[in-house]
């Protein structure tokens, strides 16, 4: 009874929080980087025991809860009632750091805005061009047909807020007037599957512009602010040639087509037959959010998440740059002769991982490199950090207050502080569970990642903290004012 009683009053206050304007007790704001005390919360560097029950489990248990709408619980920050107090200094300016200039991707700042969607119309005409049906019963702009003969000629083109459905969506396809090329802008699109052309050669290119996805495959493309996942057991990236990835989130990649098979990876380049090299791939400020759990009953996990391996073609000038990472057997696996009976194995070229953060719930390590035919110093690694504290990405004003996307991508409950300009706010972030502690009945929204945190109150600027180890590290900082904050 003692436990209901408690976890019910822990509800009462984060409900409170948001939805009655409750404010926590004012503290000084006058220091930027203050030192902290330890607080009572856990600080050891050895991961939860399995036997130790999530927050959601615990609740499940205690409430009784079933999952009739396939509905998780979301993890619970909790208030901490002893809050160090800010020790008094001169003031310090704060300055914007790495994930300020550069927000981390989160499901609040990718994909596409579901309330703006139209379905695609097959066989009819969407936006000025014939959307059909090909031989295998994708989606499919074909030159063949009449209404899009325009397109021939070339130019940039663009579809707006359309909901593919289902449907695989295979590109443009067909003859270019010579010369000609064809640029096609998918802004705010829902898309299944896209497939397109795998030789970097062709005359069509495609730009993704905030669009969810559950896969892409294919070369001439970029993405911006794009999410992909979906309940699947495919990649959710197979580059070939010419792609560009920026600003954009991987996760919910979901392996549920095996038994038991370390299958899905977020990322995976391996080339392709004939002159098809795997070239030119760059990812920037990516984030690949995919816990080696067993979702949804499946006994498969995610194998990978960013992987170079080299089933069909050599590779040259791929980059993993600014990217945050959790999750996987291996993190990163990078090998040039996977399949030894396929073929003799390929060769390497200018291959760099740059700025990794990864988390800590892979199975095996966060990195696996196997190189027989390529030079080591063809493959560089350059600052692969284990991730150390809290991070933050969106920051927004809402209708209750002021929202904040939260993750804790480590095995330890955290810590963290959040100043604005006329309160103080403390809470305990649940630990991120390892692999040993998941249950198959899980999914992304049980995991502690892009909390959505409501302060009651439109503040003028939020700058947060991780203070677990007794410093204040900062994390995140965004001024909606144009002062300078000390």
């Amino acid at each position: 009874m003692k436990k209901i009683v408690i976890v019910l009053l822990l509800l009462c206050f984060v409900l409170t929080s948001c939805q009655k304007g409750h404010q926590p007790d004012q503290t000084s704001t006058q220091t930027a980087t203050p030192t902290i005390p330890p607080t009572s919360s856990s600080t050891a560097t050895e991961p939860p025991k399995p036997d130790v029950p999530t927050i959601a489990e615990e609740m499940e248990a205690i409430f009784d809860i079933t999952y009739s709408d396939g509905a998780p619980i979301a993890p619970t920050l909790k208030k901490v009632e002893d809050a160090p107090a800010l020790p008094e200094g001169e003031g310090v300016k704060v300055e914007m750091g790495r994930d300020d200039l550069l927000p981390i991707p989160d499901r609040f700042n990718t994909g596409c805005d579901e309330s703006l969607l139209t379905p695609v119309v097959p066989e009819a005409i969407n936006q000025g061009m014939h959307i059909a049906f090909g031989s295998n019963g994708e989606l499919l702009i074909s030159l063949y047909h009449k209404p899009n003969h325009y397109l021939k000629e070339g130019g940039v083109f663009y579809l707006e807020n359309l909901d593919f459905g289902d449907y695989s969506f295979a590109g443009i396809g067909g003859p270019v007037n010579e010369g000609a090329t064809i640029r096609l802008v998918l802004k705010n699109c829902k898309l299944s599957s896209v497939s397109v052309n795998r030789d970097g050669a062709s005359p069509i290119y495609y730009e993704f512009l905030d669009c969810t996805l559950v896969m892409f495959a294919g070369s001439n493309a970029s993405f911006d602010r794009c999410y992909f996942g979906g309940n699947d057991y495919r990649d959710g990236l197979n580059p070939m040639q010419n792609v560009t990835v920026k600003n954009s989130l991987i996760a919910e990649k979901t392996a549920v087509k095996y038994d038991s098979e370390m299958h899905t990876d977020g990322v995976q380049i391996y080339g392709y037959r004939g002159d098809i090299i795997a070239k030119n791939l760059i990812f920037d400020n990516m984030r690949v959010e995919l816990p080696a759990v067993t979702f949804c009953g499946s006994a498969a996990i995610a194998n990978s998440l960013l992987m170079i391996s080299l089933d069909f073609n050599h590779a040259q000038n791929i980059q993993f740059l600014n990217c945050i990472i959790n999750g996987g057997g291996n993190s990163i696996a990078v090998y040039d002769h996977p399949k030894k009976n396929w073929n003799d194995g390929f060769l390497m070229d200018d291959i760099l991982f740059k700025n990794i953060r990864y988390g800590e719930t892979y199975i095996y390590n966060y990195k696996s490199v196997a190189l027989e035919k390529t030079p080591a110093e063809e493959v560089v690694f350059d600052g692969l950090t284990a991730t150390d504290a809290l991070y933050v990405g969106s920051v927004w004003h809402g209708e209750d207050g002021t929202h904040f996307s939260l993750t804790n991508d480590t095995l330890l409950e955290r810590t963290l502080m959040v100043l604005t300009d006329t309160h103080t706010y403390y809470y305990t972030v649940p630990a991120c569970p390892s692999y040993a502690e998941v249950k198959q009945d899980q999914s992304y929204q049980h995991f502690p990642f892009d909390m959505d945190v409501c302060l009651p109150e439109e503040a003028a600027y939020v700058v947060c903290y991780d203070i677990t180890d007794g410093t204040a590290k900062q994390i995140r900082f965004l001024n909606f004012t144009e002062q300078d904050i000390y």
